[in-house]
């Protein structure tokens, strides 16, 4: 895994749901081999 700067304190709501977002899909049949990608500007 690469460390990836998402912005301030104010992000951490989005990530949070972010993870559990992977987490059901993972336990629902995606697998866990899913993942959310991110774009560097």
């Amino acid at each position: 895994m690469r460390a990836l700067d998402a912005g301030g304190l104010e992000m951490a709501y989005a990530l949070e749901w972010a993870g559990m977002l992977l987490v059901g899909l993972a336990r629902n049949g995606a697998g866990f081999d899913v993942a959310l990608g991110a774009e560097v500007h």
